[in-house]
């Protein structure tokens, strides 16, 4: 059973059919794999592909060019009608469904449709009922990412390890999605996507529009771009043509020349003006895969690659601005918009293995008289009228074991028989000797002893010659063909070498006393907490030693928090300074001053000598965080800017 993939885009829509050998081959939409996902209405049916196209010209109001992008509208006004929507996407469908019935010779056995990611269930139920009407087994609905990394793996044979990722860049003709795709053992999971759909090939196309506008007088100009006569339509349509195939020739050549319809004005346009006036456009759709990428979380080493889909992928300045971002050069092929049609149709698809063929049958190694030998044979009836077989001289030299000759359908002539014999069907030339026939699938090889012919007039008969007895073995079976299986496809697992990890940085002394004195202080203070927490519980029991008026109770209270919440901060500080590279110096250096401070205070007060110890000891901890090995310790490490590749590169290589 044959398989459909579709991608209905934009601008065009691509189907691509999958046979249960394994092959996948695009359908041909007049020469073609690109239709025109254009309609046009006429007269009561709706145009679709090149005819909807070409009919735009006589008709503007009733084209619309792209369909896709008014799936929310609901109707549409085609010349001086309301059109559902729902009619063009059917439409859409019916000649992929035709094309196929005419290709394949039926309908498919299931569908993938795809459709960007980020679609809402709205969107995709009005294309499953467009696709169900249409005619065409329930469409399974695969996102456009998904599609692009069974391609990316399947087709292409990147190795995409599971736990690893692809991301996709999908620059279609109205919309821009950014995804990353992470590969599972169950197929592939979207982690993260994104996209724009205000932002495509159309207003690329705007961009080259606008840079020939800016050579032309603004009122001749007005009149393309608001056309007020059905001739200044038809040049608006025309111009948007040429300003498509002016975009697509500057991704191969460095100018073109553009004709102006109705001005019969020539403009030259160039690679470096157009990247100047469309690089806003594709910095703005990198900026959304970087943020796409960063919502994944996904590290640079799982990255197995960034993959290009979509026609408009195909403008250089694309690889080159990705190739900038990431410091990778983009995955691109050579045509990338039929990358998601037949993606999909291998999405959860596994390569069916050809059955045994049929045995070929075999013939005879006589010239004339060729017969072929049937699998099983079958008792044939003897026709009605035939008569008992009598030997057939001129037939015996030719008949074999191999060749067995049966009786013609109803009475044979016989070669020198009276014009009076009884006259039997026409034999064909290649059937061998007049009166045998070649064994066909529903006849049975009969023995060759004699063969059956239709009643002779009395004549004196030649003396006959004994035809060689039956063979005492049955025939030999006949050769079986088997045409072995396409070789299965083997998916060897990226070996990833162990990398140890780095070893441990070790705090130099400047920071590790700070670090000890700090953990020691917080230590203390836990202590004294728990002490401080069982007598103001044992306080409140009754008939305690230990009870204290309400006031000092809750002073003491106070002064317990405040003592946890200042070892939370010196432990928390101690640990900060041993990390390292986060930049936390001031925060450990500010509770060093405070714990000198208090103990500097205190010691002034109750002028005991340890509290003046402890002073000294936190004051030279703080002055120990303002020796450079301690600020080296704790700065954050510099990452070197990768290089910057060539602009002029469509992979975004360095130019040799």
């Amino acid at each position: 059973m044959v398989a459909l993939g579709v991608d209905f885009g934009t601008s065009h829509t691509v189907a691509v059919a999958r046979w249960p050998d394994g092959r996948a081959r695009p359908l041909l939409f007049d020469g073609t794999p690109l239709l025109p996902s254009a309609t046009f209405w006429d007269d009561g049916a709706v145009v679709v592909g090149r005819d909807a196209v070409h009919s735009a010209r006589r008709a503007p109001a009733s084209f619309e060019p792209n369909p896709k992008r008014r799936i929310d509208d609901g109707h549409v006004f085609l010349g001086d009608r309301e059109v559902p929507v729902h009619d063009l996407l059917v439409a859409v469908f019916q000649r992929v469904r035709a094309e196929f019935v005419r290709t394949a010779g039926g309908p498919p056995a299931s569908i993938t449709v795809t459709h960007p990611a980020n679609w809402a269930s709205t969107r995709r139920k009005a294309l499953a009922a467009a696709v169900r009407d249409a005619e065409l087994p329930d469409a399974t609905l695969v996102p456009e990412p998904v599609a692009a990394a069974t391609y990316f793996v399947r087709v292409l044979r990147h190795l995409v390890p599971v736990g690893s990722a692809v991301v996709v860049y999908d620059l279609g003709a109205g919309t821009f999605d950014g995804s990353v795709v992470a590969r599972t053992p169950e197929g592939f999971e979207v982690l993260a996507v994104d996209g724009r759909d205000d932002l495509g090939g159309l207003d690329f196309d705007e961009v080259v529009l606008a840079m020939i506008g800016r050579t032309l007088p603004a009122e001749r100009w007005q009149r393309l771009l608001a056309p007020s006569t059905v001739e200044e339509a038809r040049a608006a349509r025309a111009l948007r043509d040429e300003v498509r195939e002016a975009k697509e020739r500057l991704s191969r050549t460095s100018s073109v020349t553009v004709l102006v319809p109705l001005l019969d004005v020539d403009v030259q346009l160039t690679r470096e003006e157009f990247d100047t006036a469309a690089r806003p456009l594709v910095e703005r759709s990198v900026r959304v895969l970087t943020e796409t990428v960063r919502l994944s979380r996904v590290t640079p080493e799982r990255v197995a690659g960034i993959f290009l889909v979509g026609g408009a992928s195909q403008i250089p300045l694309v690889a080159t601005e990705l190739h900038r971002a990431f410091g990778t050069p983009p995955v691109t092929i050579e045509q990338p918009e039929m990358v998601v049609a037949e993606g999909s149709v291998l999405v959860g698809a596994r390569v069916d293995r050809p059955a045994v063929p049929a045995a070929r049958p075999r013939s005879s190694g006589g010239a004339a008289g060729r017969a072929v030998v049937p699998a099983v044979a079958e008792p044939v009836p003897r026709p009605s009228g035939a008569v008992p077989a009598v030997p057939l001289l001129a037939a015996a030299p030719a008949l074999s074991a191999a060749a067995p000759p049966v009786v013609a359908p109803g009475p044979a002539v016989v070669p020198g028989a009276p014009p009076g014999s009884p006259a039997g069907p026409p034999v064909s030339p290649a059937a061998g000797p007049a009166g045998v026939a070649p064994v066909s699938g529903g006849r049975a090889p009969v023995s060759p002893g004699a063969v059956p012919v239709s009643p002779v007039p009395f004549s004196p008969a030649p003396p006959a010659r004994r035809m060689p007895p039956p063979l005492p073995y049955p025939p030999p079976p006949r050769p079986v063909y088997y045409q072995p299986p396409p070789p299965a496809v083997v998916y060897v697992p990226q070996y990833v070498p162990f990398v140890p990890p780095p070893p441990r940085r070790i705090a130099p002394g400047t920071v590790r006393w700070p670090a000890g004195f700090l953990t020691l202080y917080g230590v203390l203070m836990y202590i004294s907490t728990a002490i401080a927490g069982v007598v103001l519980i044992a306080a409140k029991l009754p008939r305690s030693d230990l009870r204290m008026p309400e006031r000092d109770w809750n002073i003491a209270l106070y002064g317990t928090l405040a003592t946890l919440t200042l070892a939370v901060l010196f432990t928390h500080g101690a640990r900060r300074l041993r990390r390292g590279g986060n930049g936390h110096l001031w925060y450990p250096m500010a509770l060093c001053l405070l714990v000198a401070a208090g103990a500097a205070f205190t010691a002034s007060e109750s002028h005991q000598p340890a509290w003046f110890l402890l002073a000294l000891v936190y004051l030279g901890s703080a002055l120990l965080l303002l020796l450079p090995g301690a600020r080296a310790w704790v700065s954050p490490p510099r990452v070197p800017a990768p290089p910057s590749p060539s602009v002029g590169n469509a992979t975004g290589a360095a130019e040799a």
